[in-house]
């Protein structure tokens, strides 16, 4: 449906015209859309209760407090990042996402646990992808059918799930930034507009206490999206992102603000790592007197 609305827009270059259609059409949909999440919920609760065996799906339970009460890393690719940050995070273990595969040639450091789940971005990447002898890669049930078995071996597949819409509100911005958090990333993960949300959930339930976030920057006003060591969009991908920045950093933060009531109710803490940036629902700490607490 998205490459339909980009048509539309494109063609008619409107963004009014653009935002009826996208109710229209979600409208339209809403149904089916429902059906199919619906299904999705019964599959995972008969999946946790031990009811339905899934090998796709059941290596996720091996995560369960794999990291008990220890800490983690959240790298992200926005512009604040640095070499010099990750080469500081050797010895830590590391989430990261996406496009961070770009920097291998570029320092040693490597993460312990790589998250990526949208389609278009999986294939601008692939070939750094499947290069590399990746340990842990999460993928969302709708990215996997599309990836190359030659990384299947190392992958980890994730129940993505949204929310049933509703008929007054089927997929407006409002619907966008009303987030859920799971903990118990081995029946679903909800999406929260990024990937970086996903791997909050995903660091909870491997019992992580104290996650800190690098590199977070929720902040598209400058010239690229990511460090300028991975840029790799177009200047219509960035236009494209940047047309809809405002709507985009909304459902982050939305999303950010219930990842920090649920770490606020059950004794995790979360730390803002990055360097600048927008991101303001988390204490912000110092990378360095993080790991050199002794300096």
């Amino acid at each position: 449906m998205n490459y339909i609305l980009r048509f539309i827009e494109r063609k008619i270059r409107s963004r009014r015209v653009y935002l009826v259609a996208r109710e229209v059409m979600w409208i339209a949909l809403a149904p089916l859309a429902n059906c199919r999440i619906l299904l999705q919920l019964l599959f995972a609760f008969l999946r946790r209760k031990g009811i339905v065996k899934s090998s796709k799906y059941g290596k996720m339970e091996e995560f369960k407090d794999k990291h008990l009460n220890e800490r983690c890393f959240i790298v992200c690719t926005g512009p604040s990042l640095t070499i010099d940050d990750l080469e500081m995070l050797d010895n830590e273990i590391c989430f990261s996402m996406n496009s961070i595969v770009r920097l291998f040639d570029k320092t040693k450091w490597r993460p312990t646990y790589y998250g990526i789940i949208g389609p278009n971005v999986y294939f601008d990447n692939e070939e750094y992808i499947t290069s590399e002898n990746i340990k842990n890669i999460f993928v969302s049930n709708k990215l996997r059918k599309k990836i190359k078995a030659s990384i299947s071996n190392n992958t980890f597949l994730m129940l993505r799930c949204n929310r049933p819409y509703t008929l007054l509100n089927p997929h407006t911005s409002k619907y966008n930034f009303k987030q859920r958090f799971s903990d118990n990333a081995f029946s679903y993960v909800y999406g929260g507009s990024s990937v970086t949300y996903i791997l909050l959930q995903i660091a909870v339930y491997m019992g992580f206490k104290e996650i800190y976030l690098l590199g977070c920057d929720c902040d598209y006003s400058g010239d690229n999206l990511h460090m300028a060591e991975i840029e790799y969009r177009s200047g219509e991908g960035v236009r494209f992102v940047m047309s809809r920045s405002d709507e985009i950093i909304s459902s982050l933060i939305s999303g950010h603000i219930k990842a920090r009531e649920y770490a606020d109710t059950h004794g995790i803490k979360i730390f803002n790592a990055t360097r600048g940036g927008k991101l303001e629902i988390y204490e912000r700490v110092n990378l360095e007197d993080v790991l050199l607490p002794e300096r």
